[in-house]
This record gives C-alpha cells, sequence and structure tokens, in this order.
C-alpha cells in the first residue's frame, strides 16, 4: 500500500482513500468533501492552516487509509453481501 505523504494533495489522498474525508473533518479541515481548497492544499498545508501536528497528521491518515486496505483485503473473494430487503438471495 502507498503511504500518504504531506506532499500529497488533500483531494488526491480523499479521492483514493475515502475514509480520511472522516479524519479530516475531526481534525477541522472543513473542505475535507474534495472542494476547490482541497485540489490545491497539500496535506502538508491543511495542517499549517489548521495548526495540526503534521506527524500526527499522517498517522492518522495512514491508520484510516491502512485500517480500510486490511478490511477490503480480509473479505477477499467473498461475495457481496445484499442487505437490501427488497433484493432478498436466491437459493437454487
Amino acid at each position: 500500500m502507498q503511504t500518504i505523504t504531506g506532499d500529497m494533495k488533500m483531494a488526491d489522498v480523499i479521492r483514493r482513500w475515502p475514509q480520511t474525508a472522516q479524519v479530516f473533518r475531526t481534525r477541522g479541515c472543513r473542505d475535507a468533501d474534495a472542494g476547490p481548497l482541497a485540489r490545491l492544499m497539500t496535506v502538508r498545508n491543511v495542517a499549517r492552516m489548521e495548526g495540526l501536528d503534521l506527524a500526527l497528521l499522517l498517522e492518522d491518515l495512514n491508520g484510516a487509509a491502512e485500517s480500510n486496505f486490511r478490511a477490503s483485503a480480509s473479505v477477499g473473494s467473498a461475495p457481496p453481501q445484499n442487505s437490501s430487503s427488497e433484493n432478498p438471495p436466491v437459493h437454487k
């Protein structure tokens, strides 16, 4: 898995690892919806603007990205779960 760095654009991080948007939001980053500023700002710039410790922000972002990576890797080739009551699974 690629590591999130301070030189990456916020929008690129969120696009690749959507769960990181919540990390940005909980740290007070108002543009975590990949809006115009997110396309221009690096993670380093965001940390500076929000008064955040870059190392801790990167640790949290990489932790969120890694947890999703592990969750998706553990699923393997299992079929997707159908949670809709309108389309129950068909057993033959």
